[in-house]
This record gives C-alpha cells, structure tokens and sequence, in this order.
C-alpha cells in the first residue's frame, strides 16, 4: 500500500490515512466478460483530483492496478451489474456502460466521495503505466480524421498545457500546438509530426460529438468559457462532449509543410472533406461574438461552414453559442431598453460581405452559396439562430432577476411570497428545457432554502431532514451533468453545512452528522478556492458558516487549538467583508451574529456582547426587524449584558429585553418572548438589588 501511495502522492503520504486506501467490496461475483485492460483517473478528497490509473484483467476474479510503474495486485468481482475493483483498502465500484467504459465511485477507508472513469484497451501487456494508451479503440482512436478533445480536457487541462494566458488568441499558440506533436509520429500518415488531438492526455479524447465553428482571432479563454457553458446549459457530461477544432485535430506540421512548398488543397476537394466531416459529427457549434456585430459572419470560412450546417437540413444541428462575456453584455444592454440594438444586430447579418485572406476563397465559397440556397437563406438562418440565441438569454436573464427577487423576499421572512416568485422562475426555465442545468439546480436550493427556514424556524424540525434530502437530490443532479465542479455546487455545500449544523443544534450528538457537515465545510471551500471565488459573498458567508462548525467543535473540546482554528476562519470571513464592502449586507451580520454565539457557547459574554450588538444594529439597518434571525439577536444581546463580568449593563439589559419582547408580540413568536420574559424578570431583580 505504501509503495503505491508513493507513486501517487510522494509529497502527501504522511497526510492521509491509509493512501489510495478504500474498503474492500465484499461478497462479489466474478466477471469473465471483462477486457484485460482498462485506464482512465479517479478523484478523492483525500487522494487528490484526476489520479492517473490502468488496471490490468489477468485472469477470473485477479489483476493489477497501476500508477507510475508502481503495480499492486486487486480483486475483479460483479454483483447485480455493479462491477468492482478492491486491492483490500481501495474500493472502486461502478456500471459498465454500452461502449465498455466504466464509470462509478470511488471510497477510501469506507469514506465514499471520489469518482472514477475506466475505458478498455486492446493491450494486455500487465503492468501498464499510466502512460498507456488511454483511447478507446477504433472510432475516434488516435489516428482518427475525427478524433476530437473532450470539454473536460479543454477546461481543466488545455490552456496550461499549451502555456496560454487570459489574453491568448488560437493563433498564439499555434507554434505550441506544432511542439507538442513534433517527436511523434503521426499516427495518420507515419510521418514525424502528429497532430494535437492525437498527443494530448486527454483521457476523454475519442470521436466528435460537435464541431466548433470559430475564427482563429478568438481568445483560447473565450472558447474554454464558452464550450463550457454549453456543456451545462445543455445539461451534458463535459467528459462525453467532445468538440472537433480545427486547430487541435488538424495536423499543423502537415498545414506548414504544404505552406512551405506552395501547396494548396484544391477548394472542390477541401469542400467534400469539410462536408463529409460536418456530416458524420451532424452537430456544429457556431461562436459569434461580439453579440451586437458578429465577428464570425464577417469571414467568408465561417459563412461556409455554417451554410455546409444548414444545406444538409436536419442531417445536421445547429446551435450558435456566444462568450460567457458577451451574455453579461446583452444583460447589461437588455436591462438598459436596448431592444433597438438587438434588432439592429440581426440587421447586419450578410453573407455577401464577408471576408477572406484569400480572395479566390471569397469568390468560391460565395459562388456556391449563391448557385445552392442564395445569400438571403443562409442571412435568414443565422439571424434565426441568433435571435433564439437573444430570446433564450432574455428569458434566463428574467430568470435570475425572479430569483434575486425571491431571495430578497425570504430574506425579510416572507417566504411564501418568496417561494412563489422562484416557482415562476422553475417553469419559465421547464419551458426553454432547462430542468437539470445549474441556473435551475440554483432555483430549486433556493425554494427548498426558502421552505426550510419557513418551517424550521417555526417548530417543525422535519424540515430539516427534508431540506436535506431535496439537496442530495440537486447535488446528484449536477454529478450527472458533470456540474459538480461549478459555483452553484460551492453554494449547494454551503447550505449543506448550514442544515446540518441547524439540525445538531436540535438534535445534539449525532457525531456522524458533525462529521459530514464539517467535511462539507471543507470541500465547499476547497472549490470555492479552486473557482476563484472564497473572496466573494458567498465564499465570505461559506467562511462563517464553516468557523461557526468549528465553533461547535471548541465550545465541546475546550482546547485553546479548537479555539483558535474557529476564531482564524471567523476572522478570515471577517476581513474579506471588510476588503470587499459588505459589511452592510445580510450575509456579513448573520455572520458577526454567529460570531457572538460562538462566544456564547463559550461563556465568553463580554466578547459575545459586542458582536451581538453589531449583528443587531446590522438587522435594524437591513429593516430586518421582525425576521427570526433579528428576534434571537435582540434577545441574545440582552442576555449578554445581563450576564457580562466587565460589560455587564443591567440597565440596557432591561431595554434590550423589553425590546425584544415588543417585537415578539408583532410577528407572534410567543418562545423567544418568553425567554426574553424570563430572563426580564431576573434583570429587574438584579437592578432593584443594586439600586442605592
């Protein structure tokens, strides 16, 4: 175990327990259909993500797994069509799948979590490293004219892999693409040189399922975002998309080499091969940006490519894609009344006056669109496309506004107000097919946010179990559309934590419960950070959320470590609300809120009181005052100067308590008002007995 941890993870095998270690499977039954090879990754939150693996079948029931030539001999068993990999401490189960790839979870030491991907290999050479050849056989092999990069490699691994930067057009990284592939032979023609496709480790490479239309003007980060959020709005596995660029499954040696010696492919030729290929992938991706003015239907390739699309009818699907970025813009100009500028960008659309470099490509590529469908199909087409594209966008955007909107009403305790409104947003998104993308995955934790903190917070702690349940449900969601990565999986952890947390509150000692929510305090922030995104709002609000987990932890060892674990991320949350300007905002005063009541639990009074007091003035100033978040407050900011050594204020107290208790009696919470009630009559007492 340790030898093969060591080709793992050499840095971090004194950090885990057990590495690479998961809980043998069981009573299994064997498999004798099994191919003799396989590799692919697997990910853990104790292992690490993307863990390169091969498994070896040498004979029934017996193997090999391997990782940097480092092997070690497992288990291979079936049981009601699960199938199974275990060496006694690693526990690999999952479904084999039409095509023989095997996709399942992953445990280590009985802690589930990690996910894995195995695809069969003709080798049977054992031993494999996990430098073999990770292509599925065949269609879409290297060597493949259509051999394509799936979504996944072309988010998470392309850009360093070529040394791109933010600012980094197709063209930059051109002589790379070349580098890559120059020691190679080409795997097509057996020549020195292979093409990109055919040399990147993209365990997910294999034959196109879309082709990207695109100018090599475009930014590498612009089509990253943009194939990206295809993948999720369309609600598909970004490791099951792969997407065919010219520039990645072309091979550049071959295009330099003719360019050299004058060479060009004859344009009847090139146009057979190019609708041939658009054929067999029978889906092309067109990426038009700015959305105002189109720079792809100003060159003369894309108006061909697009026009080869939509002359093959319904052979051939269509979906015009814009920039993450240029959604922002049309929001922006949208809410602005920018109607005028919608209708005055599909105007523009005109085939006749694209351009080329060279100019007996115009010529061409114009000639046939006029001798086959005519200008006026092709411009009607494209401005069709786009103006779905438009009303779609709008249609989301209206989305995320009655989502906004419905937060902003639960926020105030008006959550069957608030609930309605994110209904709305559930069927508007039912109507553009949008029922497991991440926006709607967003809505539907909002109204069952909303729901919870109806019911929980007046008496039924079924709701939590519930809420619970209905969030499971959202994260199995996004794992299915390969979604578990994104913002809104760091927002779904983090009101995990929080029902978790809320439901120990009542519960007590459910020590696997405690375990969980802090596991899903950390991998909420693990991703937070990978995204980017742990100095925003919400990565700020994850933060309290997390200390006040840890808080819950110090309050029950009384260590001086525990305690300074939750103060660090208290403080943490705390300064990035501060460096950001949010202090005024919801998130920020139930935080500082949480903060108090980690001192509470402390018996720490006299530095509870003084963040009770901020948290209270906080939901005086958000007009918060008869939300139960602002009732416990008043009534903890009472008690607190009640009960102080140094800050003790018997007076304020009083006026605190009656505070409370006024505003109890308007929103008719009859607990909290008699507690604040209790507590009034031993200030009083306590006043009258110091009086002079």
């Amino acid at each position: 175990q340790a030898v093969f941890a060591q080709a793992i993870l050499p840095q971090a095998i004194w950090l885990i327990a057990g590495p690479f270690g998961l809980q043998a499977i069981g009573p299994l039954v064997c498999m004798p259909s099994f191919p003799k090879c396989y590799s692919g990754t697997l990910s853990h939150p104790d292992i690490g993500d993307d863990i390169e693996v091969s498994v070896v079948r040498k004979s029934d029931g017996v193997g090999t797994w391997s990782a940097g030539g480092e092997t070690k001999d497992i288990k291979i068993k079936e049981e009601d069509g699960m199938i199974g990999f275990t060496d006694g401490d690693t526990e690999l189960v999952g479904k084999e799948g039409s095509s023989g790839v095997i996709k399942g979870e992953v445990s280590q030491n009985g802690a589930a979590g990690g996910t894995f991907i195995l695809m069969p290999e003709e080798s049977s050479s054992a031993g494999s490293s996990v430098n073999a050849v990770r292509a599925l056989r065949g269609k879409g092999a290297p060597g493949d004219e259509l051999r394509a990069l799936s979504v996944w490699f072309v988010i998470n691994k392309l850009m360093d892999d070529l040394g791109a930067k933010d600012d980094s057009k197709v063209y930059n990284v051109e002589p790379r693409l070349r580098e890559k592939g120059a020691d190679t032979d080409c795997p097509r023609d057996g020549k020195k040189g292979a093409a990109y496709v055919d040399v990147a480790e993209d365990p997910y490479a294999g034959f196109a399922t879309h082709m990207l239309s695109y100018t090599w003007g475009y930014y590498l980060k612009d089509i990253k975002d943009t194939l990206q959020r295809f993948c999720l709005d369309s609600s598909l596995d970004m490791k099951d998309v792969r997407v065919w660029m010219c520039f990645a499954c072309v091979n550049q040696h071959r295009v330099k080499e003719a360019q050299a010696k004058g060479e060009t492919v004859p344009f009847e030729a090139f146009k057979k091969i190019f609708g041939e290929r658009v054929q067999k992938i029978g889906h092309i991706l067109p990426m038009m940006s700015p959305w105002n003015a189109p720079f792809y239907i100003t060159r003369v390739w894309c108006c061909f490519e697009i026009f080869t699309a939509i002359n093959l009818g319904d052979d051939c699907k269509v979906t015009v894609l814009l920039p993450p970025g240029q959604s922002t813009e049309f929001s922006e100009a949208f809410d602005k009344g920018a109607e005028k500028m919608v209708f005055q960008a599909l105007k523009t659309i005109d085939v006749e006056t694209a351009q080329a470099s060279m100019p007996e490509d115009k010529e061409q590529i114009l000639k046939i669109i006029k001798e086959g469908p005519g200008y006026k199909k092709v411009n009607t087409e494209v401005v069709k496309h786009l103006r779905e594209w438009f009303m779609t966008q709008a249609c989301r955007n209206e989305v995320d506004r009655m989502c906004k909107l419905g937060r902003v009403y639960t926020t105030f305790g008006q959550y069957e107000a608030g609930i309605m409104m994110l209904q709305k947003s559930v069927e508007v998104l039912e109507k553009l097919g949008e029922k497991t993308s991440p926006l709607a995955v967003k809505v539907l934790t909002n109204i069952t946010e909303a729901e919870f903190m109806h019911k929980f917070y007046d008496g039924d702690e079924s709701a939590a179990g519930v809420a619970l349940e209905a969030y499971m449900q959202a994260e199995e969601i996004l794992k299915s559309t390969s979604s578990d990565m994104t913002f809104v999986a760091a927002e779904l952890n983090t009101k995990i934590c929080f029902v978790m947390r809320e439901k120990l509150t009542r519960s007590g000692g459910d020590e696997d419960l405690k375990a969980e929510a802090l596991k899903r305090a950390k991998q909420g922030r693990k991703l937070l950070e990978k995204l980017g995104q742990l100095k925003s709002c919400d990565g700020m609000w994850h933060l309290f959320n997390h200390a006040l987990m840890l808080g819950d932890i110090a309050a029950s060892e009384r260590s001086d470590a525990s305690f300074k674990d939750a103060v660090a991320v208290f403080e943490e949350a705390i300064a990035i609300g501060k460096e950001l300007g949010l202090t005024g905002e919801e998130y920020y005063v139930k935080g500082i809120h949480g903060y108090g009541i980690f001192y509470q639990q402390l018996s720490r009074l006299d530095e509870a009181v003084d963040h009770f007091a901020e948290a209270k003035s906080g939901y005086e100033a958000l007009g918060m005052t008869d939300t139960i978040f602002f009732l416990m407050c008043s009534f903890q900011t009472g008690y607190a100067y009640a009960n102080a050594k140094k800050k003790q204020d018997g007076k304020f107290a009083k006026t605190l308590l009656k505070e409370c208790i006024n505003a109890c009696e308007a929103v008719g919470n009859d607990q909290i008002m008699g507690f604040a009630k209790q507590i009034l009559g031993l200030v009083e007492e306590l006043v009258e007995e110091v009086a002079p």
